[in-house]
């Protein structure tokens, strides 16, 4: 089931679509996908001249050689790290190293991949990758066994989190380079990690008027969609274990329709140079705040996938999302004022706030879908240090010192301040230029 945001933006939708009368995609003889016909219009996708649409199946889904992105761009800013960010990201990097690989939580080692790499190994001296896949199950696809990751894990101690978003191990593991040849253990069986990344292809659906879709909402897609639009060309499409018709061309139009919808409020206020309220309403309500929403949709963009409408949208996020930063820094700053006693609370906001918007600004000029101006260099600039004096707060109130207790006693709040940590890290490398990304 998916909530009754996705109905709100199918007029958003249809809009963004160039040719409303469209003709449908392709589709192999032998393996119809139900739903497409000339009056659904959800499942029409653009017909690029540049590409021919080819269908993927759980027939074929063995041919496909999967492929890792490798376009690179780096004509970029980049302001290598001082003094005090070095020090500060040797804090984080510590925490991370001494919380999240100890191998007993995969959400957590999720979150050291990114920020720390895939060569990282856990304290037991295991690989990282092999440590996380040791939480992976194996589910059936027509008949067929693949991995796949649960949201969730029980144990005998309680139950955590695995990949409470759909597909967020796929989109790490892809974004920090691990290769699909890569051999994994599963149940005592041998896989390899493109075996993974074939199957969420194939375990991914929407249809929104059917309410029928393999996410739980649009705020659980952003993951998914980057990971897919990584390894497949535009216009391709697949048919799901469903029996849908899946397109990562449509998937992002979607995204995109989400994003519009949602930032509207914001849109009116950046207009007026008014100021807002973070009401958890619109993106407020996503994870993030929306970044990763924006990042996926973004990172779908540079990979050629939308079309002109989508890229003119992006270019209004990117104005909003620099126009975001100062306001709400000073929501934040205006807050732990009139509410001290919550002061370690909004210290992990504000490092949440801070690392996600360094993360996606930097993320989408290495995506080179905008070259920084003076003015935005200097709020990415002034975000690094305020991550500084973030994280020097933190450490300076003993939250670092005493996150065993956290973990315990309030385990969202651990939970936040370890990947939002590992997030600052990550903003730190790549606006630093100690990493990057691929597309």
């Amino acid at each position: 089931m998916i909530s009754s945001t996705m109905f709100t933006v199918i007029p958003l939708l249809w809009a963004c679509s160039q040719d409303p009368e469209s003709t449908e995609p392709a589709q192999d003889e032998d393996v119809p996908a139900k739903l497409v016909t000339p009056e659904d219009r959800v499942n029409q996708i653009e017909v690029r001249k540049d590409v021919k649409p080819k269908q993927l199946s759980i027939e074929n889904i063995d041919n496909f050689t999967i492929a890792l992105p490798k376009r690179s761009n780096r004509d970029i800013f980049i302001s290598p790290l001082n003094q005090p960010q070095k020090e500060m990201a040797k804090v984080v990097k510590n925490v991370l190293e001494h919380y999240a690989l100890q191998g007993d939580d995969p959400w957590a080692m999720g979150h050291a991949l990114l920020a720390l790499g895939a060569t990282e190994k856990t304290v037991t001296d295991k690989s990282i990758v092999d440590a996380i896949f040791e939480y992976a199950e194996l589910e059936n696809i027509h008949g067929v066994p693949y991995p796949m990751f649960p949201r969730e894990h029980t144990k005998p101690q309680g139950t955590i989190p695995v990949a409470p978003h759909k597909d967020l191990m796929m989109k790490i593991l892809i974004e920090t380079g691990v290769p699909p040849e890569r051999e994994v253990m599963i149940n005592g069986s041998a896989f390899t990690v493109g075996d993974y990344y074939k199957a969420s292809i194939l375990r991914a659906y929407l249809n929104p008027q059917t309410n029928d879709s393999s996410y739980l909402s649009p705020n659980d897609m952003p993951w998914s969609v980057q990971g897919i639009t990584s390894l497949i060309q535009p216009n391709q499409t697949w048919v799901s274990s469903s029996g849908m018709m899946g397109s990562a061309d449509f998937f992002t139009q979607f995204l995109f329709a989400v994003l519009s919808q949602e930032t509207t409020t914001l849109k009116r206020a950046m207009a007026a140079g008014a100021n807002f309220k973070k009401d958890r309403t619109g993106i407020f309500q996503y994870t993030c705040g929306g970044a990763h929403l924006l990042q996926s949709a973004a990172y779908a963009t540079a990979r050629g996938f939308g079309n002109e409408q989508t890229k003119a949208e992006l270019d209004t996020q990117i104005d909003l999302l620099f126009y975001r930063f100062p306001k709400e820094l000073q929501l934040y700053d205006e807050i732990m004022k009139a509410q001290p006693e919550q002061k370690v609370r909004l210290l992990a906001q504000r490092l949440k706030f801070v690392g996600h918007f360094l993360e996606t600004a930097q993320k989408l000029s290495i995506l080179g879908l905008y070259k920084p101006n003076n003015q935005q260099i200097r709020l990415m600039q002034g975000a690094m240090d305020q991550l500084v004096l973030t994280i020097r707060a933190l450490q300076q109130e003993g939250v670092y010192q005493s996150l065993y207790n956290l973990k315990a006693n309030d385990p969202q709040l651990y939970r936040d301040i370890l990947g939002d940590s590992a997030h600052a890290l990550y903003a730190m490398y790549l606006f630093s230029g100690n990493r990057h990304i691929t597309y």
